[in-house]
This record gives C-alpha cells, structure tokens and sequence, in this order.
C-alpha cells in the first residue's frame, strides 16, 4: 500500500523508524514509587515521562512532568508520602512500532499527552514523545535538503534542472 503525502511532508513515518534513530525501550517506574524518586528519574534519564508497569512489567500508566507538579501541588504538606499511583494518566493510549508518527501526534494531541507507549504484542519495546517526532522530521528534511545541494552541486549550470538535455535543443 502507498504511503500519502501531503503538502506538509510525509507524517507516515512508523514509529520503528523513529525508535531505531532514538533507541528501543523505555524508563518504567512502578505505581507504589514515591513522587520524589520518580522525579529524580525523568531527572536522571532527561526525560519528561516514564512508563508506570505493574510488578509483571505489564503497562498500567504514564507519570509526567505535569503530573510530578500537580501531585507537588496537590499534597504539597506530604509530598514525601505521594506515590506514582496517586497521580499517573491511567487509560493512556499505546501504539505499535508499524503505526504511524501521523496517528502518534493525532493521538497526543487529542489526550493532551506528549508521550505515548510503543508495545508489541503487548510488550512495552519504547516511548515516542512529541519532541522525537519532531526531531526525526527535522533530521529528514535536513537530509532532503543536502541530497538536493549534492544534486544542484553535480549538475551541469548550462541545463535548465529537471528537464532532459534534448529538452533544451
């Protein structure tokens, strides 16, 4: 089946591709950590969300940067006693590695999230946030636009480009 393009690139990137550029895997945390220690992860991983698993490392949630600040917010006179569980996006939705960066950011955007679970065969193998796909775009165009210079580069100033040499006779 063809891939469709729009004027604004091609967004059917699969997620396989962005998470083979980024890395597999993704930080997990579990629902009985403390607010704190979890904070101090995304800190140490320079994430800004981690996937929360059950003791089977089953998927059960998604613990952010936001949620991090509205549990601060929320308990603040017994932040230490806070756990991941009190304040992690439960029903967050996941897709797999064939699924596209289209459907990925149409998703983050309707659930307000900007990280979303990569599972197959409903294994956790990554994480794809809004900044990954945006960075892969970049990188791409940035790719595009040097194959182009390397083409205008190589070609002869004398040829309108595009057209075929006997064109111009």
């Amino acid at each position: 089946m063809a891939k469709s393009r729009n004027k604004g690139g091609n967004m059917s990137i699969p997620l396989r591709n962005i998470l083979s550029r980024k890395g597999w895997g993704a930080v997990t945390v579990t629902a009985d950590a403390s607010l704190l220690t979890v904070a101090d992860t995304l800190v140490l991983h320079h994430i800004g969300a981690a996937v929360v698993v059950d003791r089977d490392g089953r998927p059960i949630g998604l613990v952010s940067e936001r949620d991090i600040v509205r549990g601060v917010s929320e308990h603040h006179d017994d932040v230490v006693d806070v756990k991941v569980g009190d304040v992690m996006a439960r029903n967050v939705p996941s897709l797999s590695p064939d699924d596209s960066s289209l459907k990925a950011v149409q998703l983050m955007t309707i659930h307000r999230h900007r990280h979303i679970p990569v599972l197959e065969d409903e294994a956790l193998v990554g994480m794809v946030s809004i900044g990954d796909v945006v960075k892969y775009r970049i990188e791409e165009s940035e790719s595009a636009v040097e194959a182009m210079r390397a083409y205008v580069m190589q070609s002869d100033p004398t040829e309108e480009p595009g057209l075929p040499r006997h064109a111009l006779d």
